[in-house]
């Protein structure tokens, strides 16, 4: 079963990033919209963190935050397939630290936060 789904999403991440941010807004209508996933959990934490926020402010926020759920979901499927060449494009920065610490052995996971090119209001 491991290789069947390996395969799908390895197939799943050959496609081009248009492609791929379209199956994003299509999950995001059936994960927010339909399924409505972990939808009361995410409200709950809104109005603990936001009490001062409205009602309509939160859930501006809720949706930002699965398109973005999504959007990494997408994106951490195409890091299957793509080029070192492609992934250099899209990071910047100093990753020296990193290199270091992998180069003496260590592991190393870096979690990245972005403007994102397809950044909603």
């Amino acid at each position: 079963m491991y290789y069947f789904v390996f395969g799908i999403l390895y197939l799943v991440s050959l496609l081009p990033f248009f492609i791929l941010y379209g199956i994003a807004d299509i999950l995001f209508v059936l994960i927010y919209f339909v399924a409505g996933y972990r939808k009361d959990v995410v409200m709950q934490n809104l109005r603990n963190s936001f009490p001062e926020k409205t009602e309509a402010e939160r859930k501006r926020i809720a949706r930002k935050f699965y398109r973005n759920l999504i959007d990494n979901w997408i994106e951490t499927i195409k890091l299957m397939s793509i080029s070192k060449k492609a992934l250099n494009k899209r990071i910047s920065g100093n990753l020296d630290i990193f290199k270091e610490l992998h180069a003496s052995g260590r592991s190393v996971q870096v979690n990245l936060g972005r403007a994102h090119p397809r950044a909603r209001q």
